[in-house]
């Protein structure tokens, strides 16, 4: 009886001792807490299209819409749209002497894909509808792999945080430090976090109706023709943020041919 309880003394002993031992050396990845952020600044590393990954919990075309004025506004690229007969023409264009320095690895595989074997333009027409699905694809496929659940929940707190400040109404003492180049620096991520038109108005309410038509007529990222020049910051928004998404969605979506199958 002496020896059968000495062995059970002994099993749990073993155990407690096996339990520490994995305790201290479990190669399991913590999970890494949230560093301090400041909720005016956008959240390190992200790009306004992964920011509204975060934020909605998914992907939709806007992701890459936010992603495309990212990079406009860096440099990159410029975003054109032509008035035709029927409809509008979008076309992207790269920048001579872009450089990719400044993009998120996700925001240079895009352009990979888009700007194909060294082009420098981009038509979002019916012509490239295979492409755009394409670069589609593999943006999401890249965006799952960069930031899977636990990251999602693990950031989703600072993204929603910086959300809050972009669609915030604040005192006129804190919005008299925004002006164009503040606005600009974030205006991506409002249009990725649905906050562009609260964003803009702040803007608006800062420097004045007239500063901030002015500030619109001169955006050099983005360029209109004929009744497409802008001439608001809600004009703005509303171009790139529903109507460049549209787009992008109608292109990367198969076309149908007979009987509901693909046609291409």
């Amino acid at each position: 009886m002496v020896l059968w309880i000495s062995l059970a003394a002994a099993l749990v002993l073993a155990g407690f001792i096996g339990w520490q031992i994995w305790q201290r050396h479990d190669t399991r990845a913590p999970t890494e807490p949230v560093a301090a952020f400041d909720p005016s600044q956008a959240p390190a590393g992200l790009s306004p299209g992964s920011a509204r990954y975060l934020f909605r919990g998914a992907y939709d075309a806007r992701c890459i819409a936010a992603d495309l004025v990212d990079m406009a506004i860096r440099g990159y690229l410029q975003i054109g749209r032509e008035a035709r007969v029927v409809g509008f023409r979008w076309r992207l264009q790269r920048q001579p002497d872009a450089s990719d320095d400044a993009l998120t690895p996700i925001q240079r595989a895009l352009a990979e894909r888009l700007f194909a074997r060294g082009g420098q333009v981009f038509e979002l027409t019916e012509n490239n509808a295979r492409r755009m699905a394409h670069a589609c694809e593999g943006y999401e496929e890249m965006l799952a792999e960069q930031l899977p659940a636990r990251e999602v929940q693990r950031r989703r707190g600072a993204v929603a945080a910086f959300a809050d400040y972009l669609a915030s109404a604040v005192s006129p003492e804190a919005e008299a430090g925004i002006d164009a180049d503040v606005w600009r620096s974030r205006f991506a991520y409002a249009l990725a976090l649905d906050a562009s038109t609260a964003w803009s108005e702040r803007l608006i309410r800062t420097v004045g109706a007239d500063t901030a038509s002015g500030i619109a007529s001169r955006v050099r990222w983005y360029h209109g023709s004929g009744s497409n020049v802008l001439s608001d910051l809600h004009e703005l928004e509303q171009t790139l943020g529903q109507q460049l998404s549209a787009q992008i969605a109608t292109l990367a979506k198969p076309p149908q041919g007979m009987f509901g199958l693909p046609g291409r």
